[in-house]
């Protein structure tokens, strides 16, 4: 299992949470690509070459990048011109996460109103990552999505897509937040989960809030799950101590 943590979650900028997160015990950082002014700096090769040298100095991966920026061109978008263009950032993006040595791309589509996406916007969902997947399997980066959506479409889109770089981020307060049971969505996922956000509800402590920790990890273990465990935690008044306390609390019922 690798431990990593989303640079939001130190409150700190990409380049100084790396030697932050090595030192607390972390493997890797989620960069957080949310905004347009953040995008220069994952699509400059230059720029990525300072965060990469920082990364292998404190010996921790960028593990994902999460491209919160994908909602500017939406997937499920009405306009073809749009998600075509979405397609292209998607398959750039596949290239600067390999280049950074990712182990995926964080892609979130959520609605909180509907929970699911309608039949139409399904189709344009899927037929998008049809046309990103080859490029995702030529070089083996996950695309990870992110969802408000019952396990049901879940399987839909991914079975449809049919590519084994096409899968599902799951976190575990996401689920009751969109009114999921957080065990079952683990169980009747399964193998279709490539990546996991750890966090608890209300940005609270691990262990403080709603989730079912002792059935949630029981579930992970039970899937055989041994990739990124990535701490989407809230940061407290002491960031790093608080991602400490997070991390020894969670080592210490999974290991």
């Amino acid at each position: 299992m690798k431990y990593g943590i989303r640079n939001n979650s130190l409150k700190m900028d990409w380049d100084e949470s790396y030697a932050a997160a090595a030192e607390i015990g972390f493997d890797g950082v989620e960069i957080c690509t949310t905004k347009e002014e953040h995008m220069p700096r994952v699509l400059e090769a230059e720029r990525r070459q300072k965060s990469k040298d920082l990364a292998k100095a404190a010996g921790v991966e960028t593990c994902a990048i999460s491209y919160g920026y994908i909602r500017q061109t939406s997937f499920i978008d009405e306009d073809a011109a749009t998600r075509q263009k979405g397609v292209e950032n998607m398959n750039t993006m596949i290239d600067v996460a390999k280049d950074m040595g990712c182990f995926g791309i964080l892609c979130p589509t959520f609605d909180r109103e509907k929970i699911d996406i309608d039949e139409q916007e399904t189709e344009r969902f899927v037929e998008c990552y049809k046309q990103c997947a080859p490029k995702a399997e030529q070089e083996q980066i996950y695309l990870a999505i992110e969802t408000s959506f019952s396990v049901e479409l879940l399987q839909k889109i991914v079975g449809a897509v049919g590519s084994p770089y096409v899968k599902v981020y799951q976190d575990v307060s996401n689920a009751l937040f969109y009114g999921h049971d957080t065990v079952d969505v683990l169980k009747r996922l399964g193998s279709d989960i490539c990546m996991i956000h750890i966090k608890d509800s209300e940005g609270k402590p691990l262990g403080e809030g709603d989730v079912d920790w002792d059935g949630t990890l029981q579930a992970i273990r039970d899937m055989g799950y041994d990739d990124w465990l990535v701490f989407e935690t809230g940061p407290g008044d002491d960031p790093v101590a608080m991602a400490k306390r997070n991390l020894d609390w969670l080592k210490e019922r999974m290991e």
